[in-house]
């Protein structure tokens, strides 16, 4: 059973990011995945991005394997933006 802790930022606090969850097993030694969101919106953009990290923890400590950052931005009288990038780190 996979087991998640999560952190809220508090909007008064300087962190660039609203929500961050890290995913372990049994022991946070275990990272198994951390997901973090931003967004953003003024007068002149909107903005939203997610972060995906990967973890495996077979050699005794938590590896990255891979990671993901996708996200969108919408300019005032500009059309949508998207973007994913994606990556896999192989031994």
């Amino acid at each position: 059973v996979r087991q998640q802790r999560s952190a809220t930022v508090h909007p008064i606090t300087a962190a660039p990011t609203e929500d961050s969850f890290f995913y372990y097993q049994n022991d946070f030694r275990r990272l198994k995945k951390i997901e973090s969101s931003y967004k953003e919106l003024n007068s002149l953009y909107f903005t939203q991005r997610q972060l995906i990290l990967e973890f495996d923890d077979t050699s005794g400590e938590p590896l990255l394997m891979n990671y993901s950052i996708s996200g969108s931005q919408k300019m005032i009288l500009n059309d949508s933006v998207k973007f994913l990038v994606q990556g896999k780190i192989g031994f």
